[in-house]
C-alpha cells in the first residue's frame, strides 16, 4: 500500500543533508539564571512607601531573561482615616498591597562592567484594608480584612547594572507602576500607580 511508504519518506527527508529548520537563534546558545531580592522606594496613596520582593529568571544567551517576580508592601507608616474607607471610628486600619507577574528583561552589552537593562512586569495583585483590635494596638494574628480588591499591573523599568563578580550583580533603576481595575472605597488606580526607585541584587550564572 502506498501509505506504508509515508514513514520511510519522513525518515529520509529528516536525514537529507542541508535540511535544517529555521530558528530565532542560530548556533550554540548559552543558558543561565539568577535570583535575588528587590527593594523599591516609591509613593503609595500620597505617602512614602517601601515595596520589597524577590525576582528570578532564565537567562538566554546572556541578554534575554524570562522570569517572574513577587512583591509586597513592607512599610507600615500610612495612616488611614476610618471614615474615608468605610471603617469604624476609633479602630486602627492598615493598607496591604501585593502583586506578582511575569517579567521580561533585555541587557545591552552585558559583558561590560556597567550596562543598561530594560525590563517589564505584567501581572496582577491585591490590595486590602486590614483592621486591628483597637486604635494604637496592632496584632497580625487578630487582624481582620475590612475590604479588599484585585488589580492588573504593568510595570516597565530601566536599570544601570554593575558586574560586581561573575556570580553577583547589582542594579539601580527606575520603574513605573500602571495599575488598573482598583475598586475600593477611598482608593483609586492613581493611588497605587507611580514612579519607583529600585535596587536589585542578582545571584546566579550570567
Amino acid at each position: 500500500m502506498w501509505w506504508c511508504a509515508i514513514p520511510l519518506c519522513i525518515v529520509v527527508a529528516s536525514q537529507t543533508p542541508g535540511f535544517e529548520p529555521e530558528t530565532l537563534y542560530r548556533g550554540d546558545i548559552d543558558h543561565g539564571g539568577f535570583g535575588g531580592p528587590v527593594v523599591k522606594l516609591t509613593e503609595i496613596a500620597d505617602e512614602f512607601g517601601v515595596i520589597a520582593g524577590v525576582r528570578g529568571g532564565w537567562i538566554i544567551d546572556h541578554r534575554l531573561t524570562l522570569g517572574a517576580g513577587v512583591y509586597g508592601m513592607a512599610s507600615q507608616n500610612m495612616e488611614l482615616d476610618p471614615m474615608e474607607i468605610g471603617g469604624v471610628p476609633g479602630q486602627e486600619y492598615r493598607l496591604e498591597v501585593g502583586y506578582a507577574g511575569l517579567e521580561l528583561e533585555f541587557a545591552a552589552q552585558p559583558h561590560r562592567l556597567m550596562h543598561v537593562t530594560l525590563q517589564t512586569l505584567v501581572g496582577g495583585g491585591g490590595v486590602a484594608y486590614l483592621e486591628g483590635e483597637r486604635a494604637g494596638h496592632w496584632d497580625d494574628e487578630d487582624a481582620q480584612t475590612l475590604s479588599s480588591d484585585g488589580f492588573f499591573i504593568a510595570e516597565p523599568g530601566i536599570n544601570l547594572e554593575l558586574n560586581v563578580a561573575k556570580p553577583f550583580r547589582v542594579a539601580l533603576g527606575a520603574s513605573y507602576r500602571f495599575v488598573t481595575d482598583v475598586d475600593l472605597q477611598g482608593l483609586a488606580n492613581e493611588d497605587l500607580s507611580g514612579l519607583g526607585a529600585t535596587i536589585t541584587l542578582k545571584f546566579g550564572s550570567f
